[in-house]
């Protein structure tokens, strides 16, 4: 039987019977792994596949060097396995997508809408579609050709018409969504705010969780002085290249003295200056311990889920339209019962229920 004899059988078989007679294209559960279902439950379109949205979360399971200790750094694919126990080498980012997804079911689209009190009670399934286009496959290979194949997926989001939510990984994945914003759109201006409590303004490696700015100021598109840096803490920080630069740099005493709310206002005023959007990156290791206890570089004193949440709404509700936001650094072997994983995933449902309150309000 040639195909066009085939395909004529069974839409004859479906227009009479309908769909009952194949009752396994009548629900598909959207599970992007085994037993893991999409973030929030949102429908799940495999990577690659045509698809219309206003958001795509993209898993980016990378990871590239791991500290040993203060001097020495294990190389991509080096670093032992993650020691729950362990205080300081630390690893498992590339297994914060799934983790993250599982906790997000807890927010699921499917169950509410997306219903969200504090928001006025707005639902966010009404204003924003979302799609979840599983994980860029950047596990294996070179750290380089890990860059080349997040970017280039990232531009693809991006040329599709949605913005990229990505879950990292390690917090170098930034460098590769911007690389893949900038690809989709050579001309862009952006400015960026990070939530950190490091600088990450080194220049060395090409590839690696402390060097990604350095690669985004290297494209022309994000100038150093639209770069805002909120949460800054700790002894493990150089601020000379900042001063270099004239990145702003905010610290935990600067969120503590002025409230994270107008402090944020400020940053966006920053890093909005003179540009055409903003990308919004979270690395967990801002966030206390307490709250999250799931990271790579924790340390003590750090935002609370409170002031993440409320930092990130006004980030996202203060920007002339955003082009992007991502978590990194999460690694759920140092989690607790999924405490972190929840907080997180938090963040990543603050962002768009932002988003849907914008389109609400008739803003990009």
């Amino acid at each position: 039987m040639d195909k066009r004899s085939l395909d004529a059988a069974y839409e004859s078989v479906e227009r009479s019977v309908g769909e009952s007679a194949f009752p396994m294209g009548t629900r598909v559960e959207p599970f992007v792994a085994p037993g893991v279902r999409s973030f929030m439950e949102v429908s799940h379109i495999p990577l690659g596949s045509q698809f219309e949205a206003d958001v795509a979360v993209a898993g980016m399971p990378f990871e590239s060097m791991i500290f040993r200790d203060s001097y020495v750094a294990y190389q991509r694919h080096m670093a032992p396995p993650p020691d729950p126990d362990e205080a300081y080498v630390r690893s498992g980012a590339y297994d914060a997508p799934n983790a993250l997804r599982i906790a997000s079911s807890r927010y699921s689209i499917r169950r509410s809408g997306g219903y969200m009190p504090e928001h006025d009670g707005l639902t966010i399934d009404d204003h924003i579609s979302i799609v979840d286009l599983g994980d860029i496959p950047v596990r294996t290979g070179t750290s380089e050709e890990a860059w080349e194949v997040g970017s280039d997926a990232i531009a693809d989001i991006v040329r599709a018409g949605a913005i990229p939510v990505t879950l990292g990984g390690d917090h170098a994945i930034t460098g590769m969504v911007l690389e893949g914003i900038f690809r989709a759109n050579p001309d862009l201006k952006l400015g960026a705010i990070v939530f950190d409590s490091h600088y990450d303004l080194w220049r060395r490696p090409r590839v690696g969780p402390g060097s990604f700015w350095y690669r985004a100021f290297e494209n022309g598109n994000l100038d150093p002085r639209n770069l805002v840096q909120i949460g800054l803490r700790g002894t493990g920080n150089s601020k000379s290249v900042a001063d270099e630069l004239g990145v702003t740099c905010l610290s935990m005493t600067d969120v503590e003295r002025e409230g994270i709310t107008a402090l944020t206002d400020r940053a966006v005023r920053i890093a909005c200056n003179d540009v055409d959007a903003l990308y919004v990156s979270l690395d967990v290791d801002v966030i206390d311990p307490a709250f999250c206890p799931g990271q790579k570089y924790p340390d003590a004193a750090g935002l609370t889920a409170r002031e993440v949440v409320a930092g990130l709404r006004t980030a996202v509700a203060g920007a002339p339209r955003l082009v992007g936001y991502d978590v990194a650094c999460f690694s759920p072997y140092y989690d607790y019962r999924h405490h972190g994983a929840m907080c997180v995933a938090r963040s990543v449902v603050e962002v768009l229920a932002t988003l849907a309150a914008r389109r609400r309000d008739g803003q990009s």
